[in-house]
């Protein structure tokens, strides 16, 4: 069970038949994510969930929390929805002739000016539009011209121009009521019941901004690029708070009000924050006043007397959001931006908690309601001088936790503050002294009156014995002549009740005819709009039959073009996928080219360097020649058995004599590593060298030369070469190539030799 919200104990019931509370009313921004930190209960009640790893100061975690309000919205609750319940009352409230003040209030980004202003279509148009529309719908009939009234320039009050004046007015100013209509605009048909409409009434709006405590008019006709001179706040004779000369414009309809209010918008400071790409970084109040007084019997004018004029306001306030500057990062102007907000936003809280102490304490303690222009603007509401209501605005996302805790706090304390109840100063029939006509609109009445008095023609009185009631019709005059044959026959008979039954009986008919009069013409407006209505919906129906047969038309292209666009994405995807391996292809390519510039720029000795070394002695040279018969000998002896080429071994030293065999290994600068399984098996003693010395060649018994090469494709080829045949120091190698166990065959082209050469492949 919840406990009882302060101030609400020890009340008697005396107190509170003259007093009302603060009513406050939250809405929950829509939240898509996960864990909301706010979750809808019911409609009047709201649960506060801490996000996890959210502690508080001490260390310890938060508590669920539940809070209880007037009403609580949430994402399935249309702008409509808000409108009716928050404004359609205080709409009541002042075309009666009270006061209301309605205000948004929240952390930044939660949706508050989207509540009070939204936009144009019919879905999001918010409470500011609505309410205008609404007000105009109420009072249409009972709108004077303008320049009637006008502001006197000292405090809160109007005055009435004499109607040569007023038309003298119009001429020198130029008044233009006609503009341009938002044709896209959604318009609220929406109608309050309440307004006495034998009041002559006029509406006047104006726009300020508090920005950084200072007020400027938004209203202002001064150049967009330079900001308006700041206002001071003052207060009247009669203790009311109004801002000096301030501009208020009066407005013959909705659109030239909302016309002001776009412009007044577009001199509003907003910037670009890290919360919200659109933060108000100043609090607007938008001001109706509406100025109303008894109207003349003849026709729709006030009567010229001041002191029976009676204002209305109601000021819808956008407050700017509450914002920590550890979040949104803030410097410069945009940090003193935000420390005044929430400089005035804690000013308000303060004024709300010192206004609950005081209702509990017989001892008054001061309300600081001037430490800010804000707190002191509404410092009238807040003492009983009209009807106020707060609208919370919370988004549930987990960021805003602990800021939406103080938010909701704040506000379901205030619920408590109490206030004086406004009673309307609006006169009733009675009391405005106007005869009481036929229920039928004042502005028909007058007019319906002036034009009989006017085309009623003159008349011969018929005697009594001869009046021609067959001839009777509907029409004052014939009233007239009736109530001239009933009193003459009274007279005559000396019946007074005669007379007096008939006197009434016409002022009945009058008020019968008015009011079939005025039937006949609302059916008069009805038939024109039926007859339009028809028209418009032969035109629907026209353009139904024609969009439908535009809707198969494009659904047939629509199939052509899907299945082209099949065809087209099978293509895509095809010619895709020739490029993925057309750049497979490419970069193996690149890959070959790469090692195959690698070897070629390498220091790998060629066939030619190692000829002309083994060339370098002439007289090598002859010593093979000298010695070819010796060498066939040894040929012969070689094949008929096996040569011992292990060298002897002498246990004494036991170590090869120096004349064993040995291999020596010729291998290139830069390998490429082939990878091969098979590979051949040098001996143990066998030398390897990437560039061979003549005296080395002339030591070894073997020669293996390891060659590799490029074809065309990029594929490296390797050839082992071996030649053996020195012997007892002697190098025999031509003879034996010579033998036809040798094919060479030297190319030069450019700086590249390709050698190749076969021979029989012996490396054990």
């Amino acid at each position: 069970m919840r406990a009882h919200t302060p101030g609400e104990r020890g009340k008697s019931k005396h107190k509170k038949a003259d007093k009302e509370t603060l009513e406050v009313v939250c809405r929950l921004t829509p939240y898509n994510g996960c864990n909301p930190c706010l979750i809808l209960v019911d409609e009047n009640t709201v649960e506060c969930c801490p996000p996890n790893g959210v502690l508080q100061r001490n260390g310890q975690p938060y508590a669920n929390k539940v809070y209880e309000f007037g009403r609580v919205f949430d994402e399935t609750d249309t702008q409509k929805d808000v409108f009716e319940r928050c404004s359609v009352d205080l709409i009541e409230h002042l075309i009666t002739g009270r006061n209301a003040l309605l205000f948004t209030y929240g952390v930044t980004g939660s949706g508050k000016t989207h509540t009070m202003t939204g936009s144009s279509n019919r879905n999001q148009c918010g409470i500011l539009p609505r309410t205008l529309d609404t007000i105009f719908n109420s009072i249409q009939d009972s709108v004077v011209d303008k320049c009637v009234f006008y502001p006197t320039g000292k405090g809160n009050t109007f005055n009435i121009r004499a109607k040569r004046d007023a038309r003298e007015e119009v001429r020198r100013l130029r008044v233009n009521s006609e503009i341009e209509a938002d044709d896209d605009r959604f318009i609220e048909t929406k109608k309050v019941d309440g307004y006495n409409d034998d009041y002559a009434c006029a509406l006047f709006v104006s726009y300020v901004e508090i920005y950084n405590n200072y007020c400027y008019d938004l209203l202002d006709n001064g150049p967009m690029d330079q900001s308006p001179p700041s206002l001071d706040v003052h207060m009247d004779a009669n203790q009311m708070v109004y801002v000096g000369k301030l501009k208020e414009v009066e407005v013959s309809n909705a659109d030239e009000a909302l016309q002001l209010l776009k412009q007044g918008d577009n001199r509003r400071k907003v910037c670009d924050t890290l919360l919200n790409k659109e933060s108000s970084r100043s609090h607007s109040v938008f001001t109706i006043r509406l100025v109303m007084a008894p109207s003349e019997e003849e026709e729709l004018y006030p009567v010229q007397d001041a002191s029976r004029i009676i204002v209305g306001q109601l000021s819808l306030v956008d407050l700017a959001g509450s914002e920590r500057a550890k979040r949104t990062l803030n410097t410069g102007d945009r940090l003193n931006e935000a420390a005044k907000i929430n400089q005035s936003l804690m000013t308000l809280r303060q004024c709300f908690e010192k206004l609950r102490k005081n209702q509990r304490r017989v001892l008054q303690e001061s309300v600081p309601y001037r430490d800010t222009k804000l707190t002191y603007l509404f410092k009238n509401f807040f003492e009983g001088a009209g009807k106020v209501r707060m609208i919370i605005c919370a988004n549930p996302r987990p960021d805003d936790y602990e800021e939406n805790q103080n938010v909701l706090s704040f506000a379901e304390e205030s619920q408590s503050v109490e206030t004086k109840k406004d009673v309307g100063r609006m006169e009733t029939h009675n009391q405005a002294g106007i005869i009481c006509r036929p229920p039928v609109p004042r502005k028909f009445y007058a007019g319906w009156n002036h034009e009989i008095d006017r085309c009623r023609p003159p008349f011969n009185m018929t005697p009594l014995e001869v009046f021609p009631w067959e001839d009777v019709k509907r029409g004052n005059d014939d009233v007239c002549m009736l109530r001239e044959y009933s009193r003459r026959k009274g007279d005559e008979t000396g019946d007074d009740n005669i007379l007096t039954l008939l006197n009434g009986l016409g002022e009945g008919l009058r008020s019968r005819l008015c009011v079939s009069d005025y039937e006949g013409s609302i059916m008069e407006e009805l038939k024109v709009k039926e007859e339009e209505l028809n028209e418009r919906r032969t035109s629907d129906a026209a353009l139904i039959k024609k969009l439908k047969r535009e809707n198969a038309s494009l659904r047939s292209r629509l199939l052509v073009y899907e299945e082209d666009n099949e065809d087209r994405v099978e293509m895509e995807r095809e010619m895709r996928r020739v490029k993925e391996e057309e750049k497979e292809r490419l970069r193996r390519h690149r890959g070959r080219v790469e090692k195959t510039l690698e070897i070629a720029n390498g220091v790998t000795p060629s066939v030619a360097t190692l000829t002309n070394k083994f060339n370098e002695k002439k007289e090598m040279m002859e010593y093979i020649e000298s010695d070819r018969q010796t060498l066939r000998e040894r040929k012969d002896k070689r094949d008929g058995m096996m040569v011992d080429r292990n060298g002897y071994y002498d246990p004494k030293y036991h170590r090869r004599s120096q004349s064993a065999s040995r291999v020596l290994d010729h291998q290139p600068v830069y390998r490429i590593p082939t990878g091969n399984i098979l590979r051949p098996k040098m001996p143990t003693n066998s030398k390897s060298t990437t560039n061979p010395l003549m005296i080395e060649l002339k030591s070894s018994s073997a020669y293996v030369l390891t060659h590799q090469e490029v074809d065309k494709d990029g594929a490296v080829s390797t050839s082992l070469i071996k030649i053996e045949g020195w012997l007892n120091g002697r190098v025999n190698v031509f003879p034996q190539l010579v033998g036809a166990q040798l094919f060479a065959s030297l190319t030069l082209k450019g700086s590249v030799i390709n050698h190749l050469l076969k021979v029989p492949l012996d490396c054990n």
